[in-house]
């Protein structure tokens, strides 16, 4: 009988750390991460040091964010180690707010015949928000990329002065950070 109980015992003890260990290994695999900083970049330039981005056929740009070491906490230990099969992935505590981008240049270009002046903010005009195209995607949790595509038809109705931009984007967090990024750019469509 003593026997008995104490293989239930057993068994009941077992089956909590083991429901533990397995509810927890989500944690373990991720840790949490924020949105410290943005690269902004050409659409087509990995290297965001190299600059001017010099624009042809594919226009647009993109927008990376990365976890900071100074921004997420790692787990400090690890329950079992068969969890480690996979990588880890980043939990995000705050995202990228698609209606604060603001993307401007220093320069006049000319969008179906109306000519916008520099330092307008592109995302404010229906022209422009009807002629790109902005897509998110999150990568194994390791990073955040938007890319802002400029279509073919919308290229078709832009005009460019020959030399040398300054693109300047502007988004924020949903936590109210803020992030100012500027790129040279040249186009030649």
């Amino acid at each position: 009988m003593k026997l008995k109980l104490f293989l239930i015992a057993l068994f009941c003890i077992t089956a909590t750390i083991s429901l533990t260990v397995i509810q927890s290994c989500d944690d373990i695999l991720s840790y949490k991460a924020s949105i410290c900083d943005i690269e902004f970049r050409g659409i087509k330039y990995k290297y965001p040091d190299v600059q001017p981005d010099t624009m042809t056929t594919d226009v647009g740009f993109t927008i990376l964010a990365y976890p900071n070491q100074n921004c997420y906490i790692q787990p400090k230990f690890n329950l079992i180690s068969s969890c480690y099969a996979t990588t880890m992935s980043a939990k995000w505590q705050n995202e990228i707010v698609q209606s604060s981008f603001k993307l401007t240049l220093d320069r006049q270009v000319i969008i179906s015949n109306d000519t916008i002046f520099p330092f307008t903010d592109l995302f404010q005009l229906s022209t422009f928000i009807n002629g790109v195209k902005v897509i998110k995607d999150k990568f194994e949790g390791r990073q955040i990329e938007y890319t802002i595509t400029f279509n073919p038809d919308f290229l078709n109705n832009i005009t460019f002065e020959n030399g040398l931009y300054n693109a300047t984007f502007t988004c924020s967090t949903d936590d109210s950070r803020t992030f100012i990024k500027q790129r040279q750019v040249i186009f030649k469509l």
